[in-house]
C-alpha cells in the first residue's frame, strides 16, 4: 500500500513538472527598429571664385575721362628736360614738373572740348599723322629711332598723336571765331606834372573849352 502511494506521488510530481514546463515561456530577444534620422544633409555649394579685376593704371592728370597715365607723364617730363639745347639753362625739377603739368592740362582741356564738339581722333586720323611724320623723317626706321630716343613706345606715341590732333582741332576752331579786324579806338589825354596846370585845364574844360585843343 505504501509502495502504491509512493508511485502515485512520484507520478503526480512528474505531471506537475511537465505542466509547469509547458506553461513557462522562454523570453525572446527583441530588437528595436531604427528610426529614420531627423538630420538632413545639405549638399555643399561651390562658392564661385572672385572674378579677377584689372588693376587701374595710376593717372597723373585727368580731364573729363581723358587720363594721362603716370608713366606717360614721367616720359613727357623726360622729353621736356632733353628739349633744351646745349648751353641753355634747364629749369629745376619743380619748375620742369609744373611746366609739363600746365602743357598737358591745356592739351587735355582742348581735347575734351573737341570731343564735346563731336571730334575725336580715330585710328585712321592717327595713322595718317604717323604716315606724314614718317615721310618727313625719311623712313619708318628713322621714325623708330626718333621715338626710341624720345621715350616713346608705340602705344604711348599713338596716344599723344591722337591727343595732339584733338587739341589742334579745338585750337583751330577757337582761332576761327576771332575776327580778322577789330574796332580801333584812339585815346588822348591831358598830362602834366604840375598840379596848377592840371587844375587850370580842368577849369577850362568846365568852362567849355575843347578837349582836343587842350590835349
Amino acid at each position: 500500500m505504501k509502495n502504491k502511494s509512493t508511485l502515485v506521488l512520484i507520478a503526480l510530481v512528474l505531471f506537475l513538472g511537465v505542466l509547469f514546463s509547458a506553461c513557462t515561456t522562454t523570453p525572446t530577444e527583441t530588437t528595436t527598429p531604427e528610426l529614420p534620422s531627423t538630420e538632413t544633409s545639405v549638399p555643399a555649394t561651390k562658392v564661385p571664385e572672385p572674378t579677377p579685376t584689372e588693376t587701374p593704371i595710376p593717372a597723373a592728370l585727368s580731364v573729363n575721362g581723358i587720363n594721362i597715365p603716370m608713366a606717360y607723364f614721367q616720359d613727357e617730363l623726360s622729353r621736356f628736360k632733353i628739349s633744351f639745347a646745349e648751353g641753355e639753362a634747364v629749369p629745376d625739377e619743380a619748375q620742369a614738373t609744373q611746366a609739363v603739368i600746365d602743357f598737358l592740362t591745356e592739351q587735355l582741356l582742348l581735347a575734351s572740348a573737341a570731343r564735346a564738339g563731336g571730334y575725336q581722333a580715330t585710328t585712321e586720323i592717327i595713322d595718317q599723322r604717323i604716315q606724314a611724320l614718317t615721310a618727313k623723317l625719311g623712313s619708318a626706321e628713322n621714325l623708330a629711332n626718333w621715338t626710341g630716343a624720345n621715350y616713346y613706345d608705340e602705344e604711348e606715341f599713338r596716344f599723344f598723336i591722337g591727343l595732339g590732333a584733338e587739341a589742334a582741332w579745338q585750337r583751330d576752331k577757337i582761332i576761327a571765331t576771332v575776327p580778322d579786324a577789330t574796332e580801333q579806338v584812339r585815346a588822348r589825354q591831358i598830362f602834366s606834372i604840375s598840379e596848377y596846370e592840371i587844375n587850370q585845364a580842368l577849369n577850362n574844360l568846365n568852362a567849355g573849352a575843347d578837349f582836343g585843343t587842350l590835349a
